[in-house]
Order: structure tokens, then sequence, then C-alpha cells
């Protein structure tokens, strides 16, 4: 909600000293929780919909919540630093970064009211764990996962149960058949996931836009390049797409922003390239859905450049028109 802010204050040896809440419109501030508990977690981090804190510590966590924010769960992960919930608070997954032949729990996905394990597995980097994400209807999560002979597999899973999702064409639980998957991102008021596939060695690289429950497909144009790597933003009523592309150029690495007019009920989408005032390095953060503004940033010698941008429309295409650097 960006009307509310909400933070917690820190005292010595990271102690969590109180949950507030600040009223951005009425310039109006509340205590939600004083002294919320006696130790000094690793870290703290508040659930998306501001019902949960969580304390990190080395080898658990532990989620306080309800009306006076008491402590509702307490979980063992060995060496966890990042937990997720869903939108609807009913799952959330752990993290913890570690690669080790002596664990094949690096990351878990839970059910919040057993505290039980839904579903665990063994991933080996930082960007591996970045694709994996609960659905805006929180029915699904999805994941790239590394499949017996090493190559990227897309999955997704069906809610609380953790199983693979059915193919309605078979009707068996499987993976989605795409080619060298390396991104993906969920809309915000569906069950459609962007999923781009490329790589240095990808012969065809595409981007599609997939409902995940009758698995149809809206192709993206024909790429002519390879894609290294992806960024992307829906807009917040699913209806504008923008991302960022890093893309191979006879053997030069460009910068490459798209911005998607999407009709899913039409099964189609009209795709405009921008060539005016982007720099490279540039990732996408924010589209706003009744302005059509849209926020990146330039990292450049240890600097945060942030620009702001506006789509024009003209001709059924878009250019950016820089509004503030």
């Amino acid at each position: 909600n960006l009307r509310f802010l909400e933070f917690i204050i820190i005292g010595e040896n990271n102690k969590p000293l109180c949950f507030n809440k600040m009223d951005i419109l009425k310039k109006e501030y509340s205590i939600i929780k004083s002294e919320i508990c006696d130790v000094s977690p690793k870290d703290i981090q508040i659930s998306v919909s501001g019902n949960y804190i969580i304390l990190i510590n080395n080898n658990s966590f532990d989620i306080y919540g309800g009306n006076d924010f008491k402590l509702l769960n307490s979980c063992i992960h060995r060496g966890v630093k990042k937990v997720i919930f869903s939108n609807n608070d009913e799952y959330y997954l752990s993290y913890n970064g570690l690669i080790s032949k002596f664990t094949s729990e690096n990351l878990i996905i839970w059910e919040f009211n057993s505290n039980k394990k839904i579903r665990v597995f063994q991933i080996h980097s930082e960007t591996q764990f970045e694709q994996f994400s609960f659905s805006f209807s929180s029915m699904f999560f999805s994941g790239i996962i590394e499949s017996e002979n090493k190559s990227p597999i897309l999955c997704i899973y069906d809610l609380p149960t953790g199983n693979l999702t059915k193919d309605p064409l078979t009707g068996k639980r499987s993976q989605i058949e795409i080619s060298n998957p390396i991104f993906c991102k969920w809309a915000n008021l569906s069950n459609n996931i962007l999923i781009a596939c490329g790589g240095e060695d990808n012969l065809k690289p595409q981007i599609i836009i997939l409902n995940v429950i009758d698995r149809s497909r809206i192709r993206w144009i024909t790429f002519t390049y390879k894609i290294l790597n992806v960024n992307c933003s829906w807009s917040m009523d699913d209806q504008l797409l923008i991302i960022k592309l890093n893309a191979k150029i006879k053997k030069k690495i460009e910068t490459i922003i798209h911005v998607a007019n999407i009709d899913i009920s039409k099964n189609s989408i009209s795709v405009s390239i921008l060539n005016n005032n982007i720099k490279n390095n540039n990732t996408v953060i924010y589209i706003s859905p009744n302005t059509k503004n849209f926020i990146l940033t330039n990292n450049l010698n240890n600097k945060v450049e942030l620009e702001i941008f506006t789509l024009e429309k003209k001709d059924n295409s878009y250019r950016a028109k820089l509004l503030m650097h």
C-alpha cells in the first residue's frame, strides 16, 4: 500500500525495539507493537502484507503476528537468510544461500497454518533463488531448477500440495516444455507468467506469456540475437509490460527495452522497442498503472542514477520521454 509506511526501529546489537506505522497522507505516526522480543536476531524482515514480522537467527527464524504481534511460528532452517511470504500469507519460502553436499534443503516452501514443509529444493546460486516466486493468486509457485543433465527447466507447482501442475492435454503432471528458461515473473492480477529463454548457447531465444491453467501461450516477436539476461515489470493492471534485455548482437553486449501492450482476451500482444534515451545496465523497477511512467536505474562508478520516463504512444508504437534524472 503506497499510503502507509511500516518500519521497525532497531536498537543496540540489532535488537528490535518497536514496530511502527505511518500514514503518509495524514502524516500520522503510530506504534503497532513495542518490545517485540528480548533477543537480537541476525536480520529482521516484514511480510509484504505488513501482517507479520520475521526475525532471522543463525539456524532458524521466528514469525510474529496477530493483534498483539506474539510469536506464532518457529522454523528450523540451517543458515537461513531470506524469508518471503505469498500474497495471501498462507505460505512462505525460506532460503539459506548455502551450497553444500551435506544439505539438500537450500530452499524450503512452508505452509503457514501447519508450519510444515511442502517441498524442499537444492539450488546452486543466488540467481537461481531469485527465479522462485509465488503467483499473485497464491495457487502456485514457480522455479527454474537443474535437470539431471544440468540443463535448466521451468517447474510450476500447485499449492498446497507442492505437486507439479497438470498438462491439460495429457492429464499428467509435468514441467513446462520450453527450452533453456533463464527468467520468469508472475503477472499481478492473473495466473499468467512471463518466461524468457536464452543464454550463450541457446539457438532459439524466445519470450512467451504462459497461462498456467490451460498452458496456452502468447509469443513475443522473433529474436535474431542471443538473450543473455532479462528483467521486467508488469503494470498493476497486467495490460502493460516493460522488459529490459541484455543481448549479444554481433559480438557486442547491448541493452534493449521492450514495451508490450497485452490483450489476454484476444491472445494478442503488441511490442514496441525503445531505442531513445536508454542507457546500458538499466534495470526496470516499477511501472505506474495510471500514468504510464516507469523508473530505471543505472549503476555507474559505484553510484546509482535514477531516471523517470513516461511512455508516449504514436501510430501504435511507444517511445520513452525522459521526465526526471
